[in-house]
């Protein structure tokens, strides 16, 4: 994704990625998951687990 908005594509033109094949609930768990893994990136600490329910497996 930093590829797609730092070098020559559309996508850095416009300053949008756009992901047609991937479901809005899929999407938004994977963004929760990058914004959990950035929040807990330097952590020294036990980093908790990330939440994931048995019915969204299926979606990823």
């Amino acid at each position: 994704m930093r590829a797609m908005l730092e070098g020559n594509f559309r996508e850095s033109e416009e300053s949008v990625i756009r992901f047609p094949d991937i479901s809005d609930s899929a999407l938004e768990k994977v963004v929760r998951y990058l914004h959990y893994k950035d929040r807990h990136a330097s952590s020294t600490a036990r980093i908790p687990e990330f939440p994931i329910e048995p019915e969204e497996v299926s979606l990823i």
